[in-house]
Order: C-alpha cells, then sequence, then structure tokens
C-alpha cells in the first residue's frame, strides 16, 4: 500500500501507480506540477511540486501530452476509482443516483424478489463466500509471511463483495438493473 500512488486530474482519478511509475511521469511530461497526488505515507492529496524529487529544476515545461489511463471506469451503474480528494479511504462503491425508478420492479421485488433474486444469487455467494472465506485464512498468512497480497487472491474477493454489493443495492431499491451473476465490472 505504502508504494501505492494516485493521480487526481481534472476531476478524474488514475492509478495505482508505483512510486517509479510517477518519477517516469513527471520526467516524461505526463505528470503536471498542478497535478494532485495521493501520497500514502501522509494519507492526503498533495500537489505534485511539492513532492520533493519530481520536479528538480524545471526550466521549461513540455507540451501537455494526453491524460493516463484510468485504471477502471464503469459508465454504467456502478464504478470503482481510487480515491477523491475529499475523503482519506481508499475504497470506494459508487452508485449513481436513479432520476426514476419503475414502479412496477418495486412492487414485484417487494412481493417476489426473495424468490427471483435472493435465492438463486444467495444461494450461489453462500457458497461463494464459503470459499472467500478461506482464501482470506491463506491470504492473511501470505500477507503477514511476505508483507504482498497475492493479486489473485486480492481479484478473487474483490468480485465476491463486487457481486455481493450490487445484489444489496438492487435488492434496497437504489438501482433497477439487475444484478448480474458475477462479480465482474
Amino acid at each position: 500500500m505504502a508504494n501505492q500512488w494516485y493521480l487526481s486530474r481534472d476531476g478524474q482519478s488514475f492509478g495505482p501507480y508505483s512510486w517509479d511509475e510517477i518519477v517516469s511521469f513527471s520526467k516524461t511530461g505526463h505528470l503536471k506540477p498542478q497535478d494532485q497526488l495521493w501520497n500514502p505515507m501522509n494519507n492526503q492529496w498533495m500537489q505534485a511540486d511539492q513532492i520533493s524529487g519530481l520536479f528538480p529544476s524545471q526550466v521549461k515545461t513540455p507540451p501537455a501530452p494526453p491524460s493516463p489511463p484510468p485504471v477502471r471506469q464503469n459508465p454504467v451503474q456502478y464504478s470503482h476509482q481510487a480515491p477523491r480528494s475529499s475523503s482519506s479511504h481508499p475504497v470506494h462503491f459508487n452508485i449513481n443516483y436513479p432520476p426514476s425508478l419503475s414502479r412496477g420492479l418495486l412492487i414485484l421485488r417487494t412481493l417476489f424478489g426473495y424468490f427471483y433474486v435472493m435465492i438463486p444469487h444467495g444461494f450461489i455467494l453462500a457458497f461463494y463466500g464459503i470459499a472467500v472465506s478461506f482464501v482470506l485464512f491463506i491470504a492473511w498468512w501470505i500477507v503477514l509471511f511476505t508483507g504482498k497480497y497475492p493479486e489473485g487472491m486480492f481479484r478473487f474477493v474483490e468480485k465476491y463483495f463486487r457481486w455481493y454489493l450490487r445484489v444489496g443495492a438492487y435488492m434496497t431499491f437504489m438501482t433497477d438493473v439487475y444484478p448480474p451473476f458475477n462479480g465482474e465490472e
């Protein structure tokens, strides 16, 4: 975590990047002095030119290169993004506010939601949750001894929580989009 940096430019967050990538961005001009960087050591956003070692003595600013691509963006209902500058927590779950919801679906979910949502999703998520608990136990030991969370295990647990939260959002009438039977974006 201490080696993960996030970049914020024009209201969009990008990352995570390693320190070496951030230094490389500053040398190639992809990082501007006015860009905001998430500083994992101070747990706050800082302007890039205030971080020592990024812009030693900049005589001339190179032409503005294109912005680095975001790690993940989902144009639909759910998004997975890096921390925003107004928050200091690295995990976010965003659901776009629906301008209107279907009244028919509201009644259908209220009366029969447990049959067509909770039984199929809940059954699969229960077994998935058991597998996640084993993976979390093993990952705990790996992190303890190596200091690094295996990416495959991380993605497995991440998919479970994404799926679980989507079912919860659907059942609490926050969206009309039926949750898919996976944890993909």
